[in-house]
This record gives C-alpha cells, sequence and structure tokens, in this order.
C-alpha cells in the first residue's frame, strides 16, 4: 500500500501543474467502502480503487485511505503514516475532532515529493469503525492562494 500511495500521489503532482482556481461550487462525495464522505470542489476528479480514494483539481491533490480500526490511537497512525508515505515532513499537528465522531491528529507543513517542495496538511483519524490516513498536498505557490480549500476538503471528512 506504501507504495502505491507514493506512487499515485507522485503522479497526481508531476502532472498537475496549472493554477488552481476558486472553486465556487462544492459537492458531497460519498463512498460507501469507506464509510466516508467530504466535500470537495465540484470540477475535481475522483479515482477510487481497493486501497485508496484520490481527489484531484489543477495543483491539489487530496489522498484518502481507509483501513479497519485495528485499535490504533490517531497518534500512531499519523506516525505511520509520516513514516509510511516517505515525506520529509516539516511542521506541527494538533488534535481535531471532526464530525460523526471522527477524533484525529492534522498537521500542517513542508514536504518533498519526487525531489519538488509542497506544501501538505496530514490527517490521521479514528472513528469507532474505522481508521482515515488522509493528505493533501500543492506547490507552495497555489497554496498559498488556496489554502483555506485545502483546509475545508480535509476537515470536511464525516461519516455516512
Amino acid at each position: 500500500m506504501r507504495l502505491r500511495l507514493v506512487a499515485v500521489a507522485s503522479l497526481l503532482y508531476l502532472s498537475s501543474h496549472l493554477t488552481v482556481a476558486v472553486a465556487q461550487e462544492w459537492i458531497t462525495y460519498q463512498s460507501v467502502s469507506y464509510n466516508i464522505q467530504f466535500d470537495i470542489p465540484s470540477d475535481w476528479d475522483t479515482e477510487v480503487d481497493e486501497e485508496t480514494l484520490i481527489a484531484s483539481g489543477d495543483n491539489a491533490v487530496f489522498v484518502i485511505a481507509a483501513i479497519e480500526n485495528a485499535g490504533n490511537s490517531a497518534e500512531e497512525l499519523f506516525e505511520i503514516q509520516v513514516e509510511t508515505l516517505e515525506f520529509d515532513f516539516e511542521g506541527e499537528y494538533d488534535e481535531i475532532e471532526l464530525a460523526g465522531g471522527i477524533y484525529g491528529l492534522i498537521g500542517t507543513g513542508a514536504a518533498i515529493i519526487e525531489d519538488d517542495d509542497v506544501d501538505i496538511i496530514i490527517l490521521a483519524a479514528t472513528s469507532d469503525e474505522m481508521g482515515y490516513l488522509a493528505y493533501i498536498f500543492s506547490e507552495p505557490d497555489a497554496s498559498d492562494k488556496d489554502w483555506d480549500v485545502m483546509v475545508d476538503i480535509i476537515t470536511s471528512l464525516a461519516p455516512l
């Protein structure tokens, strides 16, 4: 799964070098198999496979993986995610409670993906049934304009 996430994120990042437009319309994307929903700009594309759900729009890419909750804490999931994705993550994180009893840690900072600097928001969260590993990233120039959109996407996670 680690290689798949890194490969998918890298490919999406490398293929997205347009300016992110300000999102005016949003849709709620629902995944029954992941038991999750989140809001994304209506012009974003989504791709789902057995292990990951990816939403991308211009320069920003949102990746989420859901796992059955095996008793891992949000802190453990956060550490696993940073290590698994092999990001050179520099930043800080805080506790967050999302809708529907999803508790997690959210971190913001900088990372290096395929030798390129990116701004990134990482979320590791748990509910009674599932664990969620999510991140959204974009080029620093794009994230300066679209940081609020990135935050809105990742904090919109909610159970179905």
